[in-house]
């Protein structure tokens, strides 16, 4: 069945409603944007997006995206935004995305959790004070004392053939870079057999310095994962770090 337009917005009272109904549909856009901008943001204090001069200028009223973790002394944890920590002299100063961080303390002032500790790698290690929303655990498994393997997770692509990457954080705890890095994971089924393959491309670790990599898409079912890592010597050759097997049901 054919269906004829006979009559379109050719009069000036048509037009005149559709600019008003163009109108308002970009006010209720723009309102609800800000509305939901006030719902979601932190009252009174500012967000780790802002530039590093404007995060050192808020001082203490700077927040970060991380959710509330319960932290003791000696444990390890990620920056995962650009943050600010408060030195001893109670002046403040930017902390990198991706440092690593030493807890020493914590203090905890009405609602809000602060850290002390120090940024490891980073000389001279002065005590920092940092409010907790900057930082997430960090848990790595150390490999032959020369690179940590940590924050292990998959992706996954919800569509007809359910295809998954793995990516995690590498760091390179020796003093020397590392080149020609790779990365091989070996897909594997219950018998510990081999189903699928992926590899990164080459990679440099530099000293201290944390390092994300994710693998190409599979497809194949498999029950473990296990992740080999290599990377160049100096005399041409390849060093083979330990293999870290990680069944599917701990991801």
């Amino acid at each position: 069945m054919t269906i004829k337009i006979t009559r379109g917005l050719g009069g000036r009272k048509d037009v005149l409603v559709l600019g008003v109904i163009v109108v308002l549909g970009i006010s209720g856009v723009l309102g609800a944007r800000q509305m939901r901008h006030k719902i979601t943001a932190p009252t009174g204090v500012g967000t780790s997006t802002l530039p590093a001069e404007e995060i050192i200028a808020l001082g203490e009223k700077a927040r970060g995206p991380a959710r509330a973790v319960a932290y003791h002394d000696r444990d390890v944890a990620r920056v995962v935004a650009a943050a600010v920590a408060q030195r001893p002299d109670e002046t403040w100063q930017s902390v990198p995305m991706g440092t690593i961080f030493q807890v020493t303390g914590v203090v905890v002032a009405g609602e809000e959790v602060w850290l002390r500790g120090i940024m490891q790698g980073h000389q001279p290690q002065v005590a920092l004070r940092i409010h907790a929303s900057f930082l997430a655990p960090y848990q790595p498994v150390v490999l032959d004392n020369r690179v940590e393997l940590a924050d292990v997770r998959l992706l996954t692509l919800a569509d007809s053939r359910q295809r998954l990457a793995l990516n995690a954080f590498l760091r390179n705890i020796s003093d020397q870079t590392l080149s020609q890095c790779v990365v091989t994971c070996i897909f594997q089924n219950q018998g510990d057999r081999p189903v699928d393959t992926r590899r990164t491309d080459l990679l440099v670790l530099p000293p201290r310095e944390l390092i994300r990599f994710q693998l190409p898409m599979t497809d194949k079912p498999y029950a473990s994962i296990a992740l080999q890592i290599t990377y160049a010597t100096p005399d041409g050759l390849r060093n083979y770090l330990p293999t870290v097997v990680i069944k599917k049901s701990s991801l």
